[in-house]
């Protein structure tokens, strides 16, 4: 058959095996968990190039989106077809497929000579392209990681050219063209950087073995041949994907992220290793088994139970070997091969084999050198992820020629059948040996790899989930209803979510609302690694605990604030996966709370609007300055005090200065010591707003995204400074709550928890010792912080040692490290708080007033030295002690942290006040009646003594401390505190048996606290012993009345005798410090700003009635890259809205030219701050500018893209150019 007939038959073959992905398709479309196929092409498309992306969490960087360019693209162009969705997903597969079967044809020309290998070569090929097409990396590759698959298109290419440099010294035009598109094409190595850093090895590898060769022969002028092509390849493809590259590697300096010291630590890196490394035996890499995920399950259920009863298969795990074999036998032949070069593959492939093992004993050493000593190394938390796919490129061109070159041995140099029969028996071991190959592959070949909800097998049956989706039509029709809102808004997502999974079997990484709608969203990222700031989380989990507990707040208002125009309710939300109990119902209720109304249903969605009267857009200017630097939790109370129309802005920032005499601090008081006694279970449930957690298990795949989460917060703070040692104490104390909560970890997972809980306290209490040894006037923690460890080590100590797997050699030293925490303490006693204690941070010198205000907004108030301030510097030395209301209106601090301590007069005790009833136990209101659990006590012994009183519950309250002195004789005593909602429900809250066997314990309900019940015996008579009780007692903001019960009960047939003394109920209110400067030295109101969004990554904005310094805000994530200009045109489109009582005017999206910045000058780069506790403010002095002047907001990484895709696309035209002109030429000779 000649030379041309052959490669089109194998033309043919490959086109043939690009129609595989129709086999994937069940009449729907497959997205979901990580495939990520867009339902509007042309959206993703222009969403994918910016490098902005405003749709989640008030906008993050995502320069990296920009490797997924190639694969969008394409699937933009087919969507111009006028076909359906399932259509062009079906030809974006087929289209990407069938390309990885061309490069590795490329590939295979470049090694075989036709001419010499004859019959077999053209086998060979064949089976190269079958293998390279199909195999178990590629099943992995296609539904893990998806955009990934233009690198299997790119690598066979690169690997060719360089093959043809190296062992032939050539570079032809027509490869510099191809390395140049491989370049630009396979973006997604800015995706992968473990793929680009391995293919950067292997690259290092090829280049050393052949210039071996050419220094044994003394060649040295071949070598400086070989290097001005290697040089000049390697400048076309950086210049080629500088588009690419140049925005990606913005993003990684300017997050941190290059820091390979830090690198294994944020990344989590050595856990995720062992965990990917479990299955990574040398019999698995081999065959291509090496996915964890295959082997994983979660709740009891495999995730690919199908793969599972396959590799358990003795006939699959014999033919497996088949590829392992043909590649082996390949480097054995000797002849009508170039040696040189199946060597050199082969030796790629052993290392990507090798390193793709990781950990995996046997003969792990050099990984774990590599990973520890080898620059940049660290980032293989997967290895046969990554590794893989250079395996698979090996195993596909040694395993074709070991099957062919067999064949032709077989046939032709044994002579076992005619000449005249051959191509025969050729065709037919052929099609025998790729259908059992197909047959081995058959997950991949038949898409069982994209599971679907119907299966009543595994993770997907269990949990009725799967890829195969049908989006219901409402979810469209309120993208559509969103996109046509002319004006900028951010939509707060219902119910909160611990995972992304729907009713009718969606789950994906992406929210369903991020598929249709392009406005921006809120939701709870449940450590999925969104952004690399937790500010929007932080708010997130803010506004859910308002609205979950009905708070005595404005949801209205301050939602309005963040600029959220809507609240999306999604009633088809699978709310309880995690046993969640926020159902649809629930959720309707609470907003009904707060009086926002639903404006829009759409099937099974939701749209409640925040008034307009109430929101804030998303540009605007203010004069009026809240500093927050010193606060460490989202003061909610703040903004719920701004009057709309007041624009405050809220300033947080280690620079900050206000360029005027205003300043005002609030700070939040640190827990005071009752309230540290709240159970340690409550960390990993705790809805605060400083540090927001996730229900993620520690195997889970997502834990890692958890952990770099935890570190990125970290890296946020000085480490000698209190916010540093609160937030690596939650993080530390969260691991004991994690070995407790999931009993069925590995060993493996559970050791790195317990070590990172040693590790954890190991440097708090150093860093705590180091601090009391010097003194160190700059940096000198609080007593709080340490009285808080104190209580926290305290509960952790007690609930690690009930657990079976913690030695008790761990245990005694955690007791050691706790009584360092002791000693600390010890020698701090002089700076021991009153009943408050607060941190103040002043930036600036100056005279501030003082003042203290609840949470309902009261001010502090009471009797005339009856409050006593105390403030001491960071020397320990008072500046002031004495009555709250004889300290001057106007007291000065210098710059520096103080101390803050107030002690108030006795608490009212509200039995004084309250009859305190004796009822019976079958009275027809005892609530005591209504609780399950108590009511085989009671049946079983007698209760006596039950006295009850009721409180009328207050609102700004942060508890109720409840104590009394009792004698319950032989008898034993209970307490039990229910609350009577606005509703009427009741709700037990607190309940628990102090002495002897717990029969009432039903433990701790809800937000309360653990009484304690120290056996301290006050002998008022000789013959009865009085133990004390006291407990802290928390209500929710539904809150209407509590109602208390104190009963006696025992074994005594008679009943027990209870005598109660010294009955004492106080409220307990936390009043806020609010330290607040002097007026502003100019006068007026903010100016009139007029505005509209050109993109995600530029806005325009006009100021007018400009004549005094002002803020300008822009409410998108706070970044380093947001850049002010002061010029540009300003165009202005369709009226979108008015807000801020008509100071400032929003128009729609006007789009605009590029590089429109270059020629404006930057103004107030200095006095750039994060405002909002997550957005964008400038500092602007506007003298000179006049009374009406043009600004430009822009995202400066998107010039970066610019710049970098027009030197891209200038590359690819000259190489492109140059290959043309060079085939027109040798057509005129």
């Amino acid at each position: 058959m000649a030379k041309q007939g052959k490669q089109n038959l194998i033309i043919l073959f490959v086109l043939l095996l690009g129609l595989v992905p129709l086999l994937w398709f069940k009449g729907e479309l497959i997205t979901g968990t990580d495939v990520d196929f867009p339902l509007y092409p042309e959206d993703r498309l222009v969403e994918r190039l910016s490098t902005w992306y405003p749709e989640i969490q008030f906008g993050v960087d995502r320069s990296n989106n920009l490797g997924s360019l190639p694969f969008v693209l394409v699937a933009f162009l087919f969507s111009r077809l006028d076909i359906s969705l399932i259509t062009v997903e079906k030809l974006t597969f087929i289209f990407w497929f069938a390309l990885t079967g061309f490069s590795m044809l490329f590939l295979m020309n470049r090694i075989l000579d036709d001419e010499k290998n004859d019959k077999w070569g053209f086998y060979a090929k064949l089976f190269a392209i079958l293998i390279y097409m199909i195999n178990f990396y590629n099943m992995f590759l296609w539904v893990r990681l998806q955009m990934a698959v233009t690198i299997m298109f790119a690598l066979p290419i690169f690997i060719g050219i360089m093959i043809t440099i190296l062992d032939k010294n050539r570079l032809s035009r027509v490869d510099v063209f191809l390395m140049s598109l491989i370049f630009i094409v396979g973006s997604s190595l800015g995706i992968q950087p473990p793929i680009a850093y391995a293919l950067l090895l292997m690259s290092v590898f090829l280049v050393f073995y052949y210039f071996l060769f050419d220094i044994v022969k003394r060649d040295f002028r071949v070598i400086w041949s070989k290097t001005k092509k290697i040089f000049l390849v390697a400048t076309i493809a950086v210049l080629s994907g500088l588009y690419w590259m140049v925005p990606l590697g913005n993003l990684m300096l300017s997050s941190g992220l290059t820091d390979s010291a830090a690198g294994k630590e944020i990344y989590n890196v050595e856990s995720l290793l062992a965990w990917t490394s479990t299955f990574t035996s040398f019999k698995n890499v081999f065959r291509q088994l090496g996915d964890i995920i295959w082997y994983d399950g979660w709740s009891g259920a495999a995730y690919f139970p199908e793969f599972i009863k396959l590799d358990q298969n003795s006939i699959f795990t014999l033919l497996s070997f088949l590829l392992p074999v043909a590649f082996v036998l390949s480097l054995a032949f000797k002849d009508h091969i170039n040696k040189k070069t199946l060597l050199a593959i082969g030796g790629v492939t052993l290392i990507s084999l090798y390193f793709s093992k990781g950990t995996h004993p046997p003969f792990e050493e050099i990984f774990k050198f590599a990973f520890n000593k080898l620059p940049g190394f660290w980032v293989h938390r997967a290895p046969w992820q990554k590794f893989g796919i250079f395996a698979t490129l090996g195993l596909a061109v040694l395993g074709g020629i070991g099957f062919a070159r067999g064949l032709g041995i077989l046939f032709e140099k044994q002579k076992l059948i005619k000449k005249a029969h051959q191509p025969f028996y050729y065709l037919v071991v052929f099609l025998v040996i790729s259908s059992i190959y197909i047959w081995v592959n058959n997950l991949f070949v038949f898409g069982t790899m994209f599971p679907s909800r119907d299966s009543d097998i595994g993770y997907h049956g269990k949990f009725d989930l799967g890829y195969h989706q049908t989006f219901p039509d409402y979810v469209f029709d309120t993208g559509k209803f969103l996109e046509s809102q002319k004006y900028l808004f951010n939509v707060m997502v219902l119910p909160d979510m611990n995972a992304n999974v729907y009713s009718w079997g969606y789950g994906g990484s992406s929210d369903v609302l991020n598929l249709v709608s392009s406005r921006g969203s809120l939701f709870n990222t449940y450590g999925e690694g969104f952004t690399l700031t937790d500010d929007p989380a932080s708010i997130y989990q803010g506004l859910i605990e308002i609205l979950y507990n009905k708070g005595n707040y404005d949801l209205n208002k301050i939602a309005g604030f963040f600029n959220i125009g809507y609240i999306l309710q999604r009633n088809d939300f699978r709310y309880d996966f995690f046993g969640d109990t926020d159902s649809p119902a629930f959720i309707k209720d609470a907003l009904g709370h707060f009086s926002i109304e639903k404006e829009r249903n759409f099937g099974e969605w939701d749209l409640y609007k925040i008034n307009k009267d109430n929101f804030y857009p998303a540009v605007y200017a203010t004069t009026s300055v809240v500093d927050i630097k010193s606060i460490s939790a989202v003061p909610l109370y703040a903004i719920n005090a701004v009057n709309y129309g007041e624009t405050q802005v809220f300033v947080g920032d280690e620079d900050y200065e206000t360029g005027s005499n205003e300043q005002i601090v609030i700070t939040v008081p640190p827990k005071t010591d009752d309230e540290e006694k709240k159970m340690l279970s409550d960390l990993y449930w705790s809805p605060g707003w400083v540090l927001p957690e996730a229900n993620v298990a520690p195997n889970s795949i997502a834990y890692p995204l958890v952990r770099l989460r935890e570190k990125t917060d970290l890296k946020k703070y000085a480490k000698d400074s209190d916010d540093y040692l609160d937030t690596l104490l939650w993080y530390t104390s969260k691991k004991a709550v994690e070995l407790s909560s999931y009993e069925y970890l590995p060993d493996y997972v559970a050791n790195n928890l317990l070590d990172a809980f040693v590790a954890g306290h190991e440097e708090i209490v150093s860093r705590l010792e180091d601090d009391l040894l010097n003194q160190n006037p700059d940096f000198w923690y609080s007593p709080d912080i340490i009285r808080k460890i104190l209580g926290y080590h305290q509960r952790s100590l007690f609930m690690l040692s009930r657990i079976d797997r913690v030695p008790q050699s761990t245990i005694d030293y955690l007791y050691e490290i706790y009584d360092r925490y002791v000693r600390v303490n010890t020698n701090r006693t002089d700076t021991t708080c009153l009943d408050f204690c607060y941190e103040v941070v002043v930036e600036r010198p100056g005279n501030y007033q003082l003042s203290f205000v609840f949470n309902d907004y009261s001010l502090l108030d009471q009797p005339s030295d009856s409050v006593i301030l105390t403030i001491r510097n960071v020397h320990g030395t008072n500046l002031y002690s004495g009555p709250l209301n004889k300290i001057e209106k106007n007291q000065y601090f210098e710059t520096g942290e103080y101390f803050v301590s107030l002690d108030l007069d006795e608490k009212k005790n509200l039995t004084d006040e309250i009859p305190v009833e004796e009822i019976s136990l079958t009275q027809e209101d005892n609530l005591l009646l209504k609780v399950p659990d108590l009511r085989p006590t009671l049946r079983t012994f007698p209760v006596n003594n039950i006295k009850r009183f009721v409180v009328e519950d207050a609102q700004g309250l942060d508890g109720y401390d409840f104590s009394f002195r009792y004698n319950a004789d032989s008898g034993f005593l209970g307490v039990a505190v229910f609350e009577e909602g606005v509703d009427g429900n009741y709700t037990l809250r607190y309940i628990n048996g102090l002495k002897g066997p717990n029969e009432l314990g039903v433990g701790n309900q809800g937000n309360l606290l653990v009484g304690s019940n120290s056996e301290l015996c006050v002998y008022f008579d000789v013959e009865k012993c009085f133990s004390e009780f006291n407990a802290q007692i928390k209500s929710t903001p539904n809150s209407k009345r509590l109602h208390f019960y104190v009963f006696s009960y025992g074994p005594v047939a008679a009943g027990v005798e209870m005598g109660l003394e010294s009955l004492l109920l106080t409220a307990n209110a936390t009043p806020n410090l609010v330290l607040e400067s002097g007026k502003p030295a100019y006068s007026g109101s903010a100016p009139d700003i007029r505005f509209y969004r050109v993109n995600p990554t530029k806005y325009k904005v006009q100021v007018t009635n400009s004549n005094q310094p002002f803020y300008l805000i822009l409410n998108q994530t706070f970044d380093s890259g947001w850049k002010l200009y002061k010029g540009g045109s300003f165009a202005g489109g369709d009226l979108a809205g008015t807000y801020l009582d008509g100071s400032v005017t929003e128009f729609g999206d006007v789009p605009g030219g590029i590089f429109e910045t270059f020629g404006l000058q930057q103004i107030a780069g200095g006095d750039h701050y994060k405002a909002n506790y997550f957005g964008n403010a400038w500092y602007i002095d506007p003298s000179g500018y006049g009374d009406t002047y043009e600004l430009t907001i822009e995202f400066f990484p998107q010039n970066m893209f610019y710049i970098g895709s027009l030197v891209s696309a200038g590359v690819f035209v000259v190489v492109s150019t140059a290959v043309v002109w060079r085939r027109k030429r040798s057509d005129k000779k």
